[in-house]
């Protein structure tokens, strides 16, 4: 059975993750508790989507629902709509973000923008397992689609007044990763005063997140060699995160993007305790550059769902992964890659002295290296595994005062994950293959 993970549910679409399994997710929203919801769908560029949000929308009319279709928009889209109009009760996206184009994912978002709650997720997990029995409204009670072009005017627009350059000309490459973005980057970054340069803004339902986007940073890399842009942003697939690179190659991941953040923050005296939420994926040259400023981290699991529930539970105003997944919640309760390129842009060409701190402090060198699977299920099991512990452990020990072993299940994945820092990279690349080759089987 498939069961939701840091990110919504995800499986290869039409294998793993069924038409008829959104149905039924349809089918529990819709009216949930007996009441006929209103309920928002997104979805990305992956060719699997349109089948996926189809079966999700006769899922919702069947039992009632009243639905809008949204197209193609981004994850954060969904959010900012709920966030305005608290009369949408959820909203749904229909995404696999960063992974490649077989799979994908249905995310569900409650009212206020928020990541569903782990309490009806079990919920939706223990209808998907059992019978239908819900009522079929028939009549004029059968559930009614709605036009969602509101929702998608308010958020560009929100998106194109949130930042201006009116000096010099900036140039900016921006990797669309075929997804998500491609439909209105390039209006927004034109609309911010700058020059934009799309590439790989042409989905075409099999090349999302394909050698290009955040998850393929070298790519862009090579290509910026070539170019003389300021800087250069890469999205991901649901474009809800962003990496970016400027002219001297220095990348601003979602680390550099916290420090930033905090920096301004600070110096402006709105730093909520002067604390900022991470996760154990941060490298800790950002810890110690973040205490050299007197900004102390709050750590939570992995997954921007945890970052998010730290934020609102402590009032705090800024939280990030390395990924490229940064939350500014002085701003909107989710991640947004526009919204992240704006508060770089924002940094690099109005706050030069911070700017130059977040690409120069020291990075501990770090390998990761991924061990695939047959499903999530074997990858979580894989943990437990008793010579993997105690190798682990050992390595662990070696790594004491000049770096750390991170190991963990993905959420969204067969993977498990292995993840070195250490002083020398090389010894962090030794170190993962050798906890790798235990599994050599699968590696």
């Amino acid at each position: 059975m498939l069961r939701f993970g840091t990110d919504g549910i995800r499986g290869v679409a039409n294998v793993e993750l069924t038409p008829e399994t959104a149905f039924r997710i349809g089918r529990f929203l819709g009216s949930y508790q007996g009441i006929p919801r209103r309920i928002i769908v997104g979805e990305d560029t992956r060719i699997s989507s349109p089948l996926l949000s189809s079966s999700l929308e006769s899922g919702l009319l069947s039992s009632g629902g009243t639905v809008s279709m949204l197209g193609v928009v981004p994850t954060a889209l969904v959010s900012f709509a709920l966030l305005n109009d608290r009369r949408i009760d959820y909203g749904i996206m229909i995404s696999a973000s960063h992974n490649p184009f077989p799979d994908n994912g249905i995310k569900i978002l409650s009212s206020g923008g928020e990541k569903l709650s782990s309490e009806l997720e079990r919920e939706i997990e223990a209808f998907l397992s059992s019978q239908d029995n819900l009522p079929r409204p028939s009549g004029s009670s059968i559930g009614t689609l709605k036009d969602g072009g509101e929702c998608i005017d308010g958020f560009v627009n929100y998106l194109k007044g949130i930042f201006r350059h009116e000096g010099r000309p900036v140039d900016v490459l921006v990797d669309c990763a075929n997804g998500s973005a491609s439909a209105y980057a390039h209006d927004v970054f034109s609309a911010w005063g700058l020059n934009p340069t799309l590439i790989n803004h042409s989905p075409n339902g099999t090349n999302i997140n394909e050698n290009c986007g955040s998850t393929h940073i070298k790519a862009l890399l090579g290509e910026k060699k070539n170019e003389s842009h300021d800087l250069a942003f890469a999205f991901d697939g649901d474009a809800d995160r962003v990496l970016a690179l400027d002219r001297e190659g220095h990348l601003i991941d979602g680390d550099a993007q916290l420090f930033m953040k905090a920096l301004i923050l600070k110096e402006k005296g709105l730093l909520t305790g002067n604390k900022v939420v991470i996760t154990p994926m941060s490298n800790l040259g950002l810890l110690e550059a973040l205490g050299r400023e007197g900004i102390s981290t709050i750590e939570v699991g992995v997954g921007d769902r945890h970052i998010q529930a730290a934020l609102i539970a402590g009032g705090y105003l800024v939280g990030a992964e390395p990924s490229g997944h940064v939350i500014h919640m002085d701003m909107l309760p989710t991640g947004d890659g526009m919204l992240s390129s704006s508060q770089i842009l924002d940094c690099y060409l109005n706050h030069p002295e911070i700017y130059r701190k977040a690409v120069s402090y020291f990075r501990y060198p770090h390998y990761l290296h991924n061990v695939r699977f047959p499903n999530r299920e074997v990858a979580e099991k894989a943990l437990g595994n008793e010579s993997f512990k105690s190798l682990s452990a050992r390595l662990e020990k070696r790594l004491q005062g000049h770096g750390r072993l991170f190991l963990r299940s993905s959420g969204t994945e067969p993977l498990l994950r292995i993840y070195v820092e250490c002083d020398k990279e090389s010894e962090a690349k030794s170190i993962a293959l050798e906890l790798a080759s235990v599994f050599g089987e699968v590696r």
